[in-house]
């Protein structure tokens, strides 16, 4: 496990910016290429090497192209330590593990590797989450995924359309060689973003390594990442009551941010999760004035940190816009691609519709 830890600490990164609403992710500094992410039918039904084996073959330059970005200089002696990592992600968790021996093998990567760059989402992304509804009762739920690497991982971004007995189970928007679901829709039932929980200060490494050594702990105790989680219960739960219920009992690795659409009105909820217990939740609900729910990265009942104010510059620019004015199109112009809220790390922008099964994806180049 020592070098699964190593790898888990490349993603230490930050610098401080001032500004009136800022983050230290930065203003989008390069000029933009706005793409829409390829869609796949990947069948459920299939094992797992030949279901992922279209989707690794398309992205096999890129993701050689993102790991060589991670400047590992350590891969040669990686392959070692597969035959003790193997049987450790056995103990983990064994479909994950035949997972990601399958991918291992498509892109001709170590298993050590490709198992440590499943758990990325933990250490590096910062995103901002937000559930409307209007006064329709139709309810809308936006997301900007913010990642470190997102240069590279942008070329590895695709849309997939899952299905189980030949029938549509669900769609996410996913990366290629990740197992977890991080953005995902099941067509009138319910959609889901997760916002990574980080703690509401200046990045502090020595703190980091200690969370860090607190997710191996969990990891070693069979407990699974909160992405793998959530993909589990998209292909074994049929409804929003019941998916919330799931994720508020099933215990994780980590910490995270859970932000959950319905299909109904005051259908939404921002779950606050720490491993083993629910600190908090927050729901829609319009007639007692909570039209809208924003969530970044810090908890809820404490002020933004002055080098990240997001979630201050979404409830500002809400209310700015109004509950009889929201609607899809400007919960996108008018928040979500204004910065800080759309940054230097914004990986894509996508805004989901639970109700009518609307599920729409912009890449960012």
């Amino acid at each position: 496990m020592p070098n699964i830890l190593l790898i888990l600490c490349f993603g230490f990164v930050s610098s401080i910016l001032t500004k009136t609403y800022e983050t230290y992710m930065g203003e989008r500094d390069t000029p933009l290429v706005i793409r829409t992410p390829k869609i796949y039918n990947i069948n459920l039904d299939e094992s797992y090497e030949e279901r992922w084996r279209p989707v690794l073959k398309d992205f096999a330059l890129y993701l050689n192209q993102f790991i060589a970005s991670l400047d590992l200089k350590i891969q040669p002696i990686l392959k070692i330590f597969d035959k003790f990592d193997y049987p450790i992600m056995v103990a983990y968790n064994k479909e994950f593990a035949k997972e990601i021996k399958a991918i291992s093998k498509l892109t001709s990567h170590s298993f050590t590797l490709i198992s440590a760059l499943n758990f990325i989402y933990d250490i590096s992304a910062q995103c901002t989450s937000i559930l409307v509804q209007d006064p329709q009762g139709n309810v809308y739920h936006g997301r900007n995924l913010d990642f470190s690497y997102a240069p590279y991982l942008a070329n590895l971004t695709f849309h997939g359309r899952y299905f189980k007995n030949g029938k549509l189970l669900y769609e996410a928007i996913s990366i290629a060689g990740y197992t977890g679901l991080i953005t995902g829709i099941k067509p009138n039932a319910y959609s889901f973003s997760i916002d990574q929980y980080i703690l509401p200060r200046d990045p502090n490494t020595f703190d980091d390594i200690q969370i860090f050594i607190s997710d191996i702990v969990q990891l070693l105790r069979r407990k699974q990442s909160p992405t793998n989680v959530v993909r589990t219960g998209f292909e074994t739960i049929p409804d929003y009551e019941g998916f919330v219920k799931y994720l508020k009992e099933t215990d994780t690795v980590s910490k995270a941010f859970y932000i959950i659409a319905g299909a109904k009105q005051n259908q939404g909820v921002v779950i606050t999760k720490f491993r083993n217990k629910v600190q908090n939740t927050t729901t829609l609900n319009p007639q007692a004035g909570r039209w809208f729910v924003a969530q970044t990265n810090y908890k809820g009942n404490i002020p933004d940190p002055k080098n990240d104010n997001r979630a201050t510059a979404a409830i500002d620019w809400l209310n700015e816009i109004g509950w009889n004015e929201i609607n899809k199109d400007n919960l996108v112009s008018k928040i979500f691609t204004i910065y800080p809220i759309f940054n230097n790390e914004t990986l894509h922008t996508t805004i989901m519709q639970p109700s009518t099964g609307y599920f729409n994806t912009t890449l960012w180049y």
